[in-house]
């Protein structure tokens, strides 16, 4: 969210924590207006409170879009998707329709975004009102950010946004999502470059993928926690990985000396 929206920092008017705190209150606000008092959160739900139809339309190339049916909003799904997927869509349209309010909430104009940048809020008031930020993080608390456990509190959001997620969590954390074997996608909230993997890492993640049973290990500085998500065609295993902030400075020392 930083990178996208930062034409807007200033050192007096805006930070990113502005945003963040912005973007909760107004999903936290959506929340409230329908009577959803806890989890799970279903975007479905929310919308036909908001009295907007629900469509299906399977031709459609993308997972959802909004437009008017009989003079009322309404948003289009893709009836083939994956539930989750049906969820996100679904709040993400959600979150276009709350775009301006976040941006009314920093004394900012909705004229002034980026296209990008309107859909970078949208993605992240989507993660907030799938998975609204204090009780995301009583959550994880009560459950230690266990991923299986954190998906029956909040069912309508997919194991990989679960773990998404947990990076918005105060401690320094990689998340790493491992498709047939190879890593198709990697982050960290301490970095703009995220590190290469570690060996525990490649460790961890080629015995849960060859035992299809969850594993955690640990080394100096760095421990690592891999649920598998399998199915009968497809093997994905989701690794959470927390590293010392002394380790990341080590591994940036040795780079800059390199």
């Amino acid at each position: 969210m930083a990178t996208i929206l930062n034409k807007y920092y200033h050192p007096v008017m805006t930070t990113p924590y502005d945003w963040i705190a912005a973007c909760d209150a107004a999903a936290g606000e959506m929340l409230a207006l329908v009577g959803v008092c806890g989890p799970p959160v279903d975007a479905l739900v929310i919308a036909q409170r908001l009295q907007i139809e629900l469509a299906w339309d399977a031709s459609q190339s993308g997972r959802a879009r909004m437009q008017r049916l009989s003079g009322r909003p309404a948003i289009f799904l893709r009836p083939r998707d994956r539930p989750e997927r049906v969820q996100w869509a679904a709040a993400h349209e959600l979150g276009e329709q709350l775009a301006a309010r976040v941006v009314a909430k920093l004394g900012l104009s909705v004229a002034e975004l980026l296209p990008r940048q309107r859909e970078e809020i949208a993605n992240q008031l989507a993660n907030r009102i799938l998975l609204p930020s204090d009780w995301f993080e009583s959550a994880c608390r009560e459950c230690h950010g266990d991923l299986y456990r954190l998906k029956e509190t909040f069912p309508t959001a997919s194991h990989e946004l679960l773990a998404w997620r947990l990076l918005d969590r105060s401690g320094d954390r990689i998340v790493t999502v491992i498709d047939q074997g190879n890593v198709s996608r990697r982050r960290c909230n301490f970095a703009v470059r995220t590190p290469a993997p570690f060996r525990v890492e490649l460790e961890a993640w080629q015995r849960v993928s060859e035992t299809g049973q969850f594993a955690a290990e640990s080394s100096a500085g760095c421990a690592v926690r891999v649920w598998p998500v399998h199915e009968p065609e497809w093997k994905r295993e989701i690794a959470v990985t927390e590293i010392d902030a002394e380790l990341w400075a080590e591994i940036n020392n040795d780079d800059s000396g390199s």
